[in-house]
């Protein structure tokens, strides 16, 4: 099955994720200009859509969500002196590069994995949702306090705290669908009054649970069976039933 490709469309840029980045880069485009809420909303549109979720789609979603976010954070930070304008662009530019080789590499990964047939099956799973109920719902989420950008830096932060080498020892040996995971995270949530901690929730820490995990969490939020907390500006996040 040939899966077709989320392309990003918005009033400044259309087109895939790989050449955002570049285009970033080049000062083509401002990264101000991007509404992150509104891409993730148009993810999961597409989601709902193509019926299936495709791991290295996902996880390239998402590893482009938490890139976008923290150079959108740096670029709201105080601005340094004049003497020190020049080591922040270079500082810049050097984030920049980076990030566009540690994506160009994490593709590279996922396309490896696409060509093992077994392994990539695995990663396949019916994305079923309630035509009568949700079929003309508006895209909501059930956040309170939090906002979409607070949860994918949590998420980044696990995401980041996972070397990709242990990832790739262990991803064949590994079965993990999105139905499977709503289940246990309902479980874990139901059996706990107080909540759970957003971190606590992902339980195995391979890479491939850390993406099925958080789209998890965003289909129970869109569904309104659970409620996202934050605890202050820098408090934990917390998971609750509804």
């Amino acid at each position: 099955m040939t899966v077709p490709v989320f392309k990003i469309e918005t009033e400044k840029y259309t087109g895939p994720f790989d050449l955002l980045l570049a285009a970033i880069k080049g000062e083509q485009l401002d990264v101000f200009d991007l509404s992150l809420a509104k891409i993730t909303s148009a993810y999961f549109d597409y989601l709902k859509e193509l019926g299936v979720l495709d791991l290295s789609s996902a996880s390239e979603f998402l590893l482009m969500a938490a890139i976008l976010l923290e150079l959108k954070s740096k670029g709201i930070l105080p601005k340094p002196a004049d003497v020190l304008l020049q080591e922040e662009e270079e500082e810049v530019e050097q984030d920049l590069a980076k990030h566009l080789e540690e994506y160009q590499f994490f593709k590279q990964v996922a396309e490896g994995l696409k060509e093992k047939g077994e392994v990539f099956r695995k990663v396949f799973s019916r994305y079923h949702r309630d035509e009568g109920r949700r079929k003309t719902e508006k895209v909501e989420y059930a956040f309170k306090n939090v906002s979409l950008e607070k949860l994918i830096e949590a998420f980044k932060k696990v995401w980041d705290s996972i070397p990709i080498q242990r990832e790739l020892q262990h991803i064949e040996d590994e079965d993990i669908t999105l139905p499977q995971r709503i289940e246990e995270i309902t479980d874990m949530i139901k059996s706990s009054s107080q909540g759970v901690f957003f971190e606590n929730l992902f339980i195995r820490r391979t890479r491939l649970e850390v993406v099925v995990t958080f789209l998890a969490i965003l289909e129970l939020a869109k569904r309104r069976e659970i409620k996202i907390t934050q605890g202050g500006i820098f408090g934990g996040i917390t998971i609750k039933c509804t």
